[in-house]
């Protein structure tokens, strides 16, 4: 209903303006739009009466008992200004056209009475509520000025709480009309103490110059006590009109319209259209409103004054009781009141009721067709309201409870991020860095529901030792100076070339070489390879049969061909090691960024709350340089252990079958590529005689390759690659063991068992003054939790509230 609220305000500073007697111009309202403000939001409900046509008394005991709790639990509701969680509350209003016959209707439902003087009623919202009280209790109405907005500078500003202000208690009926209007006098001058009008003589005030304002969106509040009253709640709003009189307000009547159409449009406001039956319904300026307002459904209607019908009209009546014209899905009623003379007589509410009975108790109203009995009457028409609003109520009931419930979920979820101020600061900073700490541990060690740390760091150390294994050196096992010849092929071959097509190359860009080079003349041959999960581009050693005896050659040093000088095996082997700068590198890294993301993660979960702390800054620049630390220290250790490795090739494993098998497999090989170099070349030129597999059979055949092929000249340079890769494998597999313990020992372990001690050190925890500035929180939101935890109780108190309301 907030359009309720900008329409209000927008007309109440016209009329404002317009009192005082500046220019009449509307301006923009700086109030900003409130749902659940008076007078949308205000309960509203109307509950039963013990006298009924035709009903039953304990029924009606029953209803009102009920319609009571509803009601005040709806009043508890709207008295919490839970405005954002519930915009609206069931409500009832009581509508219709000045000189309908409105104020009666609102008398008789409530057993008092209404000023009826000129500009009495049309100048603010009435909430009038009504409450049985057993035994001998006096009768007395508390009248309350309940203030929703501040009148400043000409304009009303809505306040963060509304206040309520008890004008006075009336305890004598006939000084009701009197305490009303000075109410309202005081109501429409904002800026004065209500107070101040309690004693106001009313025969020397004129009403319409003393006020400051025209029009007010404040209440006027009516709480009346006593015995045989009903239980109901309602707002009864200014009458519509069409016209003003000379001296009014023009914008009077927009303020009207605009005032009943919001409330018209709430969903949960349920509607008692007054209408004249002495005049036609279609001329309803209020009925046109509900229309306009598709507000029919949730509207039933009254029609006053049947002691005034015309003549020849009572079959108009008939069809609107029984529903044939202007249909409403509440339904129709029809009551007499009393007369201006028998009012001036003071005949007394129970005189009327009696009175009304009678008058319905003849023709032409006993004989309606197809109308019940049950529309005729204030009893009847008190209970139809009655029980319509207690079960509008319950029906609401479940939705209020939903929205209540999501709200306070909303808000305690908010306050985990806002913890109050801690009243042991010290204690409060160790056993949250405790938390940290154990949280930092249990995902280290593995022990945590999800284990995704400690796999994601297997899995790098998996990744290294793959990398360092891809780097191993490779060699061509072709015969140097071998020119395969062209080969025709055979019927069988095109089958198997149809068959398996093969892949054209694809020509890839070749990455940026290591940053360490080796000289020229030692590097034959090489190729960069990039691994997969964005591994470092690195170059490994790929040699030629060719390639590597010139490097012996080069660097044999005593005179006889083909003696094997071991220091260029040692310096082959180094060589082969200088991929690894760039994979230790990338490792490093890869370990800091895990590491780091694991810190900073538990750093949020454990910490949350504490996030616009100094708290929290401190702790994550600790634990920052605490990282950093290891992870230098850490570099330092395998970087000198890789050094280590570069230095000169050591070995203290018996490595002879290592090398044994690695020569089986290395002769296998180049076995393979002399058969079929032997074949290719005696097949020159004519169609494949020799498949593949009778070659790779041949191949395995010592003594034929012996016989046919003779000794293989290149068996030393075989034998000189198998003793550089099987150390390469070696030296890795030692490396990558000795990199795993390092990393878990110097990284991993301190941070299972120093973080604790290094946060407490280092934050200084032991300090209460430097503990309570760590934990202090910005004002902003200090503010902001004060609210939420004001917010919470007032949320718990509605649900305690509906969950009462349920069992009704």
């Amino acid at each position: 209903m907030s359009s309720l609220i900008k329409e209000e305000m927008i007309l109440n500073e016209s009329l404002a303006s317009s009192s005082s007697g500046q220019n009449a111009s509307r301006r923009v309202s700086t109030v900003s739009p409130a749902s659940n403000t008076p007078p949308t939001d205000s309960q509203a409900t109307l509950a039963g009466s013990e006298a009924t046509m035709d009903g039953d008394h304990a029924a009606m005991q029953s209803l009102g008992a009920h319609s009571h709790r509803l009601i005040q639990g709806i009043k508890n509701l709207q008295d919490l200004n839970i405005n954002n969680t519930l915009p609206s509350l069931p409500k009832f209003v009581v509508v219709g056209d000045q000189s309908a016959g409105k104020s009666s209707i609102v008398e008789a439902l409530c057993d008092i009475s209404l000023p009826r003087a000129h500009g009495t009623c049309t100048r603010c919202p009435f909430l009038i509520t009504t409450s049985a009280q057993s035994g001998n209790t006096q009768w007395a109405c508390h009248i309350s000025i309940k203030r929703y907005y501040q009148f400043q500078a000409g304009q009303f500003f809505e306040l963060a709480e509304p206040d309520t202000t008890h004008f006075t208690t009336v305890t004598e009926k006939q000084q009701l009309d009197s305490m009303l209007r000075k109410a309202q006098l005081a109501i429409l001058n904002p800026q004065a103490n209500p107070q101040s009008f309690v004693a106001v003589d009313l025969k020397t005030v004129d009403l319409s110059a003393s006020r400051k304002v025209a029009f007010s969106p404040n209440v006027i509040c009516l709480e009346i006590q006593g015995p045989n009253l009903p239980e109901l709640s309602f707002f009864d709003l200014p009458g519509s009109i069409n016209v003003i009189e000379d001296g009014e307000d023009p914008s009077l009547v927009d303020v009207i319209e605009r005032l009943v159409t919001a409330y018209l449009k709430d969903d949960m406001c349920r509607i008692l259209l007054a209408c004249g039956a002495d005049q036609d319904v279609e001329t309803s300026t209020t009925f046109r409103f509900i229309k306009n307002c598709n507000a029919t459904g949730r509207c039933a209607g009254v029609l006053t004054k049947a002691d005034l019908l015309q003549s020849g009209k009572a079959d108009y009546i008939q069809q609107i009781l029984s529903g044939k014209k202007f249909a409403l899905k509440q339904g129709w009623y029809i009551t007499k009141q009393l007369s201006q003379i028998e009012i001036d007589a003071g005949v007394d509410h129970n005189t009327a009721r009696t009175r009304e009975l009678s008058f319905f108790a003849r023709e032409p109203w006993t004989s309606f067709p197809g109308v019940s009995q049950q529309r005729f009457g204030i009893g009847n028409l008190q209970e139809a309201v009655s029980r319509g609003m207690t079960e509008h109520i319950r029906g609401q009931i479940p939705e209020i409870l939903s929205r209540v419930q999501d709200r306070l979920s909303d808000v305690s979820q908010q306050l985990q991020l806002l913890p109050e101020r801690p009243i042991h600061p010290t204690f409060t900073v160790i056993r949250e860095v405790q938390q940290l700490a154990s949280n930092i541990s249990h995902h280290v060690r593995g022990e945590s529901d999800v284990n995704e740390f400690r796999k994601t760091f297997e899995d790098m150390i998996s990744r290294f030792k793959k990398q360092l294994s891809e780097s191993k050196p490779t060699i061509d096992m072709k015969t140097p100076g071998y020119k395969a010849p062209d080969i025709v092929l055979s019927s069988d071959d095109e089958e198997a070339m149809n068959a398996t097509p093969s892949r054209m190359p694809v020509r890839t860009t070749p990455s940026s070489a290591s940053s360490r080079k080796r000289p020229a003349e030692s590097t034959p041959s090489s190729r960069r390879i990039k691994a997969e999960f964005a591994a470092p581009v690195v170059q490994k050693q790929a040699y030629t049969l060719e390639s590597l005896r010139r490097e012996y050659d080069r660097g044999n040093t005593s005179g006889v061909p083909g003696s094997i000088n071991s220091k260029v095996t040692d310096r082959l082997i180094l060589l082969s090691l200088n991929s690894w700068d760039a994979i230790v590198d990338h490792l490093l890294k890869d370990a800091n960024t895990q590491i780091e993301n694991l810190v900073a993660k538990s750093i949020t979960d454990t910490l949350a709350s504490r996030q616009k702390t100094l708290f929290y800054e401190r702790t994550s620049d600790v634990l920052k340089a605490f990282i950093a630390k290891l992870m230098h220290e850490a570099s330092d250790r395998i970087r000198f252990l890789m050094l280590c490795e570069q230095e000169k090739p050591i070995t203290h494993i018996k490595w002879a079958s290592m090398k044994n098998i690695r020569m089986r497999e290395l002769v296998k090989s180049r076995n393979l590529q002399r058969v079929n170099e032997y074949f290719d070349t005696l097949e020159a030129g004519k169609p494949r005689t020799t498949p593949h597999e009778k070659r790779a059979e041949k191949a395995k055949d010592t003594n034929w390759v012996a016989t046919a092929l003779n000794d293989d000249e290149w068996a030393t340079e075989i034998d000189c690659i198998a003793t550089i890769t099987v150390y390469y494998d070696t030296a890795t597999m030692c490396f990558v063991d000795t990199v795993a313990k390092n990393l878990e020992y110097g990284v991993l372990r301190p941070l299972r068992c120093e973080i604790e001690q290094t946060l407490l050190g280092e934050l200084n925890a032991n300090n209460a003054t430097e503990c309570a500035e760590l934990l202090a929180e910005d004002p902003e939101r200090e503010k902001l939790r004060n609210e939420l935890v004001a917010e919470k109780a007032k949320l718990e108190q509605a649900m305690d509230e509906l969950r009462t309301l349920s069992g009704i």
